[in-house]
């Protein structure tokens, strides 16, 4: 019975995650594609992120000063933060490799994605 109920939930989970990635592309889309890191900064700065550029060495740091949805991120990050907003700056940047160093609602003062 256990097993049961755990296999449910991370079917569950899987789901909200898929439900997640496909909302995060639909928006994507509806934003469009972007040239760069750069230019999706007054994108994010209308979402309600204010959002910075950092360079670090290669790699391009995407800084979120601002979680516009920090309450539902505290209470499910790994669908908002690992997720949700990952998944967007994936795709409206088309780089794949985007990953979530850091976010506000695990408790830093910043999220960073590097690109």
């Amino acid at each position: 019975m256990e097993m049961a109920e755990t296999t449910g939930r991370e079917r569950m989970s899987q789901k909200a995650k898929d439900l997640f990635g496909s909302a995060a592309r639909v928006l994507a889309t509806g934003t469009g594609k972007q040239e760069n890191a750069n230019s999706l900064l007054p994108v994010l700065k209308d979402f309600g992120f204010q959002p910075e550029l950092r360079k670090e060495g290669k790699k391009e740091l995407i800084i979120s000063r601002n979680c516009p949805i920090l309450k539902l991120a505290q209470k499910y990050p790994e669908l908002t933060c690992d997720t949700f907003h990952t998944v967007f700056l994936r795709e409206v940047l088309n780089r794949p490799r985007v990953t979530l160093r850091q976010a506000i609602a695990r408790g830093a003062t910043e999220c960073i994605h590097e690109a």
